[in-house]
């Protein structure tokens, strides 16, 4: 008698989601969220949501450059904005690296320009296809501004008005250990979350990289490429609310 194969119960075999992608105005596509990203989003989604209101302003951390911050808001603000029927929008405050334009055809001074006064928040905002998802571009502060601009009252107040513009706003936030600004602009949100791309960032990063942000409240740790869980190693870094 053959033995029947037991099924990977983790493994593609019962991966239900479908790819989720958003769109321009124009019908374009933005973006897609692969299948494995779109389920481990909603996983975490979940849990979150399971014991408290997800968080208005969410800040994507990350340790080093490179890990998949700016990818992993944009696809998570796409889930949220399909799965919860809530207003989404995501705030690009990486002026050393800004991101490249989720909206290539709209041109947009960006938060910049808003923080200058050369634009109001309502002009800053990019609109996508889907009603209930938006974008702020970070736009162009010189690099002597941006210590000033990331614990301005004025930033403060820009994130204050989009927050009521908005149900919620996720922070694209440069590398911790690249900039001390990163930790600022982290404490404007009301929670964070570490992105970390496996295989590559090395734990002593990752540890070291949470030390400095031990003051806020972190709500765990994202696998950029793997499984979004946190390993039982990293879970003693993590400071619990």
């Amino acid at each position: 008698m053959f033995r029947r194969k037991k099924k990977n119960l983790a493994g593609p075999d019962l991966l239900t989601e479908l790819p989720l992608a958003l769109p321009s105005e124009e019908g374009d596509v933005l973006l897609t969220c692969k299948p494995e990203v779109v389920d481990n989003l909603r996983r975490m989604i979940t849990r979150i949501m399971q014991t408290e209101e997800f968080p208005a302003k969410l800040a994507l951390i990350s340790s080093l450059r490179g890990e998949g911050v700016t990818y992993i808001s944009r696809a998570m603000a796409t889930v949220m904005a399909h799965d919860l029927a809530r207003s989404v929008c995501i705030v690009d405050l990486n002026w050393q690296f800004p991101s490249e334009p989720l909206v290539p055809t709209h041109q947009s001074y960006g938060l910049a320009a808003a923080l200058a006064g050369q634009a109001t928040v309502d002009e800053i905002i990019v609109r996508t296809g889907k009603p209930n998802l938006a974008w702020v571009p970070a736009g162009e502060i010189d690099m002597p501004s941006r210590p000033i601009v990331a614990r301005s009252s004025a930033l403060a107040e820009v994130i204050n008005e989009l927050s009521q513009q908005f149900d919620h706003l996720l922070f694209d936030v440069p590398a911790i250990l690249s900039s001390s600004d990163s930790i600022a602009l982290a404490s404007l949100a009301d929670a964070s979350c570490m992105v970390i791309k496996h295989g590559v960032t090395s734990i002593e990063n990752v540890r070291l990289a949470l030390d400095d942000v031990n003051h806020l409240r972190i709500l765990g740790v994202l696998m950029n490429q793997v499984n979004l869980q946190t390993p039982s190693l990293l879970l003693r870094f993590i400071p619990q609310a």
